[in-house]
């Protein structure tokens, strides 16, 4: 394969990676179904494009898969629990941290709601109740 199909099948991969899951699945399907008509045809001419565009697929979908990077176990979302009391059976308070900030949150048959934004976490307030 030449550079200039390299980078074209780099590019692809990119965007693929970059899609949402859905929608790098409808592209995919489409691409390939469209690359499988034009592999079977009858006119060489088009049976050698839709067999290179076949192989171009199939390396933009090696790249986007050696691309994809395992999460690891222990990795948690950006939301941690602090601390929480319950005030009632229906109602209750939270501490959250987020990204590096504390957040009282209440919660009870209305929803959720933000009830002070409490700043940042210092190294010290990490046993704050």
């Amino acid at each position: 394969m030449t550079a200039p199909a390299d980078r074209i099948a780099a590019r692809v991969a990119e965007r693929l990676t970059a899609a949402p899951p859905r929608v790098r699945a409808l592209l995919a399907a489409g691409a390939a179904a469209a690359t499988l008509l034009l592999a079977v045809s009858e006119d060489p001419l088009l049976a050698g494009a839709g067999r290179a565009a076949l192989f171009v697929l199939g390396l933009a979908g090696a790249l986007a898969l050696a691309r994809r990077r395992p999460r690891p176990a222990d990795a948690r979302p950006g939301i941690d629990l602090a601390a929480r009391s319950h005030l009632s059976r229906d109602a209750a308070v939270a501490i959250l941290r987020v990204r590096g900030r504390e957040f009282l949150v209440g919660h009870g048959p209305g929803g959720v709601r933000l009830l002070a934004d409490l700043g940042t976490v210092r190294d010290g307030d990490g046993g704050r109740p």
